[in-house]
């Protein structure tokens, strides 16, 4: 059974695989190893979401949006949790956290960590622990940490795209797989800044674009401290 007809968010990875090529298009423009606070690429995947999507509220502005999805990425960042997730959706969440970190390597085991996420929808559709509005946080990271298989593989194996030449300008390391980029966290900050993202949308009747957002900005942030290893 495809993803697609498992997971009723499927389409978010691409927004958020999108998102990531806006914020590197900004980024690339940099030439020289900068200095460079998180915030800013908060304010791109803003920019990405509000005017380049579909998924915002007419009735939300753009300060209003970048407010969910900086805190979407704090919530990541600090490793705290928004207060309306549940134990349960926060154990669910950790699960398919614990899908992508239990792999040394998982952008070279994509199709067995694509198997396990395909496994965790069906498991999540069928449940009855979940109300089905409570699954739609988890849908979301579920999609996103499939896009981001997806997005950061193609990136991770390519040499003319922004992201490469990014670290190509900041670094004295021809590739991305030279810097040793930790994938794993890159990965995680994708799934888990989508289910915090969701819940933060929660508050301006944004869930989908908090979510494609805060995924955005917090593995964005996660590969850039990583290249500049001092963020």
């Amino acid at each position: 059974m495809k993803m697609e007809s498992i997971n009723p968010l499927a389409y978010l990875k691409q927004y958020h695989s999108n998102g990531l090529q806006y914020v590197a298009s900004e980024l690339v423009k940099i030439r020289n190893r900068p200095d460079i606070d998180p915030q800013i690429i908060v304010d791109l995947s803003t920019d990405y979401i509000f005017n380049e999507t579909n998924l915002v509220n007419n009735n939300i502005s753009k300060a209003e949006l970048r407010m969910v999805i900086n805190y979407a990425y704090l919530l990541e960042e600090r490793n705290q949790w928004p207060s309306e997730a549940s134990e349960k959706q926060i154990e669910k969440t950790l699960e398919l956290e614990n899908i992508i970190k239990e792999s040394d390597d998982p952008l070279k085991q994509s199709k067995e960590i694509t198997s396990e996420i395909i496994s965790f929808n069906e498991q999540l559709l069928n449940s009855d622990q979940f109300k089905d509005e409570d699954k739609l946080p988890l849908f979301s990271g579920s999609s996103i940490a499939k896009g981001s298989l997806d997005y950061w593989k193609s990136i991770n194996g390519g040499l003319e795209n922004d992201w490469q030449i990014i670290n190509q300008n900041w670094t004295d390391t021809p590739d991305l797989e030279s810097n040793k980029i930790d994938w794993g966290e890159v990965l995680v900050s994708d799934a888990k800044g989508a289910v915090k993202g969701f819940f933060t949308g929660l508050f301006g009747g944004n869930p989908l674009g908090g979510a494609a957002g805060g995924a955005v900005a917090a593995s964005a942030v996660s590969l850039v401290s990583q290249i500049l290893k001092d963020l």
